[in-house]
């Protein structure tokens, strides 16, 4: 039973436990701490290499400061676990900032996929669908011609004739320079 003073009288459940028996000392089984409150291994860090070293314990031992808090048969209230402390500062905003980068890795692979399905190509008529669709620039174009497409490299001579000569361009139809 702690003994020290700020654990002594604070009307905790080891405090009521301890009034009930009416013994001076009251041992508890390791039934009545959780498993988070025991120390089952130890570390050691060497300056010289900075390797740390972690060695188990042969017994388990009580972290410093801990109380008893599961007591069977006592009102549930006695026994509920307190340690759900609220979260600081830096471990919100970690934790915020991992669930952002998730959130905007699944967008990402979803409109990955919405890209893909839409730029699949599976016939000549999705093939003269997308061409028409795609901006090549200034410098490539196309000519379908019956049954194909064909893409050609314009030259800065004619690239000014291109401009006047062609005013318009359906699907299937060739163009002439």
């Amino acid at each position: 039973m702690p003994e020290n003073p700020p654990f002594a009288s604070t009307g905790s459940p080891s405090a009521l436990l301890k009034e009930q028996r009416g013994r001076a000392p009251c041992r508890l089984c390791e039934k009545h701490f959780h498993p988070s409150d025991f120390v089952t291994s130890t570390n050691y860090t060497d300056t010289v290499t900075g390797k740390v070293i972690e060695v188990p314990l042969k017994l388990r031992r009580l972290k410093p400061g801990t109380v008893p808090s599961i007591f069977p048969g006592c009102p549930t209230y006695l026994s509920q676990d307190k340690s759900a402390a609220r979260e600081g500062p830096e471990e919100k905003r970690a934790r915020m900032e991992a669930k952002a980068l998730q959130d905007a890795l699944q967008e990402s692979l979803i409109t990955q996929q919405e890209e893909e399905q839409s730029n699949a190509i599976s016939s000549l008529e999705d093939l003269l669908c997308h061409t028409d669709k795609l901006l090549v620039g200034d410098f490539w174009s196309k000519r379908p011609v019956a049954n194909s497409i064909q893409p050609f490299r314009r030259s800065e001579a004619n690239y000014q004739a291109d401009l006047t000569s062609v005013t318009s361009l359906q699907r299937g139809e060739a163009f002439s320079i």
